[in-house]
């Protein structure tokens, strides 16, 4: 406790000791440069001295100063390229949509070209649901009865027969496809006029033609379009490609396989053809919707 005030009372004094000296100090000199021209010829001299200490001094303001600015810039640059990143990624998905719109069209095109070369009335639909079981070769559709579908209705696309409507909703409908093992659709070669029955299968996409004797003239490459029999699909519209022939001698018949012509994979937009005798009436419906 003693110690503690003998301290501070050295402390107190040396202070003072200090102040006074300092305060002589600058009453010598404010003195000498009102008095002393030589004096005046030094002060440049003891300013330049000055510099560093008024620096010093200044420094932690500079500090602080620039430090805010390199967080200030690099907090601009990060929200800068965080925003540049967003924008990239909505012209992306904008030019996505305009390269889909722009694919889309142009199938809409191609779709209204091949519907002028069928008979009746033609609406265009689109594939909402695919079957999920691999045995299973069916699409669901966003037709169905408020647009005049029916059991049996023929689906195509522009490259080739699709398949047929199985079931219907009012606002949807499923079509079994060609490539189904409970399908069967009449066909002809398109070069020999040969008719016969294709049929679909559990294994793969493809087509099999059935009963065909040893002796039958057909190649690999012919082409197989409808025949139009049984008044179901219509004629001579294309349905697959012959991809492979073997010869069962024992047998007497030949293993083909053809490769539908649809794109079922790929077509999201596909037509649905009416009977020509319900064209007026599918015209109403069609303006009406």
């Amino acid at each position: 406790m003693i110690n503690s005030i003998f301290q501070k009372k050295e402390y107190s004094q040396i202070f003072w000791s200090k102040f006074i000296l300092l305060l002589l100090l600058s009453l010598v000199i404010i003195f000498i440069n009102s008095h002393h021209d030589n004096f005046i010829r030094t002060k440049p001299w003891l300013l330049t001295l000055t510099v560093p200490f008024q620096w010093l001094a200044d420094s932690p303001k500079q500090i602080k100063f620039f430090v805010e600015k390199h967080f200030t810039a690099r907090t601009n640059l990060l929200n800068e390229n965080r925003q540049l990143k967003d924008d990239y990624l909505l012209l992306q998905y904008r030019l996505q949509q305009i390269t889909q719109l722009s694919t889309e069209n142009e199938k809409l095109k191609t779709l209204l070209h091949a519907s002028k070369e069928l008979p009746g009335v033609v609406k265009i639909g689109s594939v909402t649901g695919i079957s999920p079981d691999p045995q299973i070769k069916e699409i669901t559709i966003n037709r169905g009865l408020k647009d005049g579908v029916f059991i049996g209705q023929p689906v195509l696309d522009a490259s080739g027969i699709i398949g047929q409507i199985i079931n219907t909703s009012y606002f949807s409908a499923r079509v079994l496809l060609l490539t189904d093992s409970n399908s069967r659709i009449p066909v002809e070669v398109s070069r020999t006029g040969y008719q016969t029955i294709a049929a679909g299968n559990y294994i793969d996409n493809l087509l099999i033609l059935l009963n065909i004797p040893d002796t039958t003239d057909i190649k690999v490459g012919d082409l197989l379009v409808s025949s139009g029999l049984g008044g179901r699909f219509p004629a001579n519209y294309p349905v697959a490609k012959v991809t492979m022939i073997d010869r069962l001698p024992a047998h007497g018949f030949l293993n083909i396989q053809a490769e539908p012509l649809a794109k079922t994979a790929y077509s999201r937009l596909l037509l649905l053809l009416f009977p020509a005798m319900n064209k007026k009436a599918s015209s109403d419906h069609e303006t009406g919707s």
